[in-house]
C-alpha cells in the first residue's frame, strides 16, 4: 500500500473539509449568478457632461451613472437610494446608478472617469447587470488624492505683450478632514482597488482620487485559502488613509 495512504491522517481530515468549503463557495457563486440575472439591460453609453443639467446638479451627480426611470431597477436600490451595476459578464468595477429624466431611454450616462474605469466609450452598447455579489464591509482603504485645477482664462501678460508665467499657489488639504468627507461621500458604495473617482470637496475644488488598497474581511477565506479583499462596501466606520 502506498506510503501516503497509511501515513497521512491529516489528509483524511483535511480533504473532506476542503471539498466541503469549495462546494459551499461554488453554491454561493451559483446563487449569486441566479440572482444577478433578474435584471439585465442593453444600454448605450452617453457622456454625463452632455446632459442638459444645471452645473451644481451635474457636480452632485457626477459620481453616479444615470438611467432613464423606465430603465432603472428601482427594486434593487440600497440604503443610499442607488443601484449597483456593472457592464459585461464580470464586474471589473461597480458603479452606483440613479434614475434621471434627462437620460434617454435605452441609455446610461457615465462620467469620463467611469468610462476609463470600465473601458467604455461614448455610443458603445453593452449589457448591464445588477451587482449582487456579497461583499464585505471595508475595514480600511488607502487612497491617493490630487486637486483638479481648472484652466485659467488666457490673455494674461505684461504691457509688452509677453506672457507672464506665475507659479500656482500651494494647496493644503487636511488629510483627516478629507478622509472623513471621503467616507461620507462613498457611504454604501462598492469600492474596488485601482478605481478612480472625482470627488467635490468643501474647499470648492474637485479632487481626483485613486483607490490604492482595500482591507476587508474575506468571508470565503478558510484555513486552506489566502484572503482576497480587493473589493468592499464602504460603511461609516471605515478607516481612510490619505496620501
Amino acid at each position: 500500500m502506498p506510503w501516503n495512504a497509511n501515513n497521512n491522517p491529516a489528509g483524511d481530515i483535511r480533504a473532506p473539509a476542503m471539498v466541503a468549503a469549495l462546494r459551499l463557495k461554488q453554491q454561493q457563486r451559483q446563487g449569486t449568478k441566479d440572482a444577478a440575472v433578474t435584471w439585465t439591460q442593453s444600454l448605450r453609453v452617453e457622456a454625463l457632461d452632455d446632459l442638459e443639467l444645471p452645473s451644481d446638479q451635474l457636480t452632485a451627480l457626477h459620481h453616479c451613472a444615470l438611467l432613464h426611470p423606465d430603465d432603472f431597477p428601482a427594486a434593487a436600490v440600497g440604503a443610499d437610494g442607488a443601484a449597483q451595476l456593472h457592464p459585461r459578464l464580470h464586474a471589473q468595477f461597480v458603479v452606483a446608478a440613479r434614475p434621471h429624466d434627462a437620460v434617454a431611454r435605452g441609455c446610461i450616462a457615465l462620467s469620463q472617469l467611469h468610462m476609463i474605469n470600465l473601458e467604455l466609450c461614448k455610443l458603445q452598447t453593452e449589457k448591464w447587470t445588477l451587482f449582487t455579489d456579497r461583499v464585505p464591509v471595508v475595514n480600511a482603504v488607502a487612497i491617493e488624492i490630487r486637486p483638479l485645477l481648472e484652466q485659467e482664462d488666457e490673455g494674461g501678460g505684461d504691457s509688452d505683450g509677453e506672457e507672464v508665467v506665475t507659479a500656482p499657489a500651494p494647496i493644503v488639504t487636511d488629510a483627516q478632514e478629507f478622509a472623513t468627507a471621503f467616507a461620507k461621500f462613498m457611504w454604501q458604495r462598492v469600492l474596488t482597488e485601482h478605481e478612480r473617482i472625482v470627488m467635490p470637496y468643501k474647499d470648492g475644488r474637485s479632487y481626483f482620487v485613486r483607490v490604492v488598497e482595500i482591507d476587508a474581511e474575506d468571508e470565503d477565506e478558510t484555513e486552506f485559502t489566502m484572503p482576497d479583499s480587493y473589493r468592499g462596501r464602504v460603511d461609516e466606520d471605515v478607516q481612510v488613509f490619505v496620501s
